[in-house]
C-alpha cells in the first residue's frame, strides 16, 4: 500500500520537475 502511494508521489514530483524545467528555461 505505501509503495503504491509512494509510486504515485514520485510521479507527481516528476510531473512538477518538467513544468519546473519549462519555466526555468526561459529565465536563463
Amino acid at each position: 500500500m505505501v509503495m503504491e502511494e509512494r509510486s504515485m508521489v514520485m510521479e507527481e514530483r516528476s510531473m512538477v520537475m518538467e513544468e519546473r524545467s519549462m519555466v526555468m528555461e526561459p529565465l536563463v
